[in-house]
């Protein structure tokens, strides 16, 4: 059998996850996560989807360790969709104690992802150490998408001071910097739907990134949002629409991450 047996894609303008194929019935894990990785990732993506989040730390493992870019994109999909905390605590400390912000560049975007309010400090850390290089500059859009627009407008030399004190701010409306933010304010799968209503008419609004982390965190099928890779605007508003009026909506707690309807540990 083909090593990439299960290697599998995210239809992006699509079905999201829902696009990957079935598992065959039965399917075990491999004797070690290197003897078939993508095993191991189709599996962790299938369990995921029904609640079981146990395989991500080994999605963790596998990141950047194969010289597979593919599985790596994979990987790193998986991990900012459905990557648990304890994940998210190891992603932190790489790329706190990493300075060349090239290496981590793509872990930087997982957690902002997950969106943490403990994260900034470390994305404000990364942006001035490594001022001049592209990724430093892509940072910024990382660090205003878990503070808000108020961001936007700053000076450059003043971005430093302006994110400290959103950062203070928001520290002190919440309390606490494990809180999971969105655009400023508390992070939850309403919230979310909220926010893409409200936002998807903007020509500055990045619709397909919104998409993908809406049908990840509730496992509703979006792909009527996109014809031909062009927006659906009347097909999205009414996915949206009726999410928020469906009383089913209710379960989703505010401050938690959800994958497929499943809380996240």
């Amino acid at each position: 059998m083909s090593q990439n047996e299960f290697q599998f894609q995210i239809d992006y303008y699509g079905k999201g996850y829902l696009g990957s194929p079935p598992l065959p019935e039965g399917l075990q894990l491999p004797r070690a996560p290197f003897d078939d990785p993508w095993r191991v990732c189709a599996l962790a993506l299938d369990r995921a989807k029904r609640g079981d989040f146990e395989l991500m730390p080994v999605v963790l493992q596998l990141y950047g360790k194969t010289h597979d870019i593919a599985l790596d994109h994979r990987c790193l999909e998986l991990l900012s969709d459905a990557g648990t905390s304890a994940c998210f605590s190891k992603i932190a400390e790489i790329v706190k104690n990493e300075p060349d912000l090239h290496r981590v560049f793509d872990f930087c975007g997982a957690l902002t992802a997950r969106g943490e309010l403990s994260y900034v400090p470390i994305l404000l850390d990364k942006h001035l150490s490594n001022k001049g290089s592209e990724e430093a500059e892509r940072l910024t859009d990382y660090i205003e998408g878990l503070l808000g627009k108020q961001l936007f407008s700053v000076e450059a030399d003043d971005y430093e001071d302006a994110v400290i004190l959103c950062h203070q701010k928001l520290l002190g409306e919440f309390g606490n910097e494990r809180t999971l933010v969105l655009q400023g304010e508390r992070y939850g799968v309403s919230h979310l739907a909220r926010f893409i209503l409200q936002d998807i008419q903007s020509p500055y609004f990045s619709s397909l990134r919104w998409k993908l982390q809406f049908e990840a965190a509730t496992g509703i099928d979006c792909s009527a949002w996109y014809k031909a890779k062009k927006l659906q605007l009347l097909a999205a508003t009414a996915t949206i629409e009726t999410f928020l009026e469906d009383p089913d909506s209710s379960k989703y707690e505010d401050g938690v991450r959800y994958f497929f309807g499943h809380k996240i540990p």
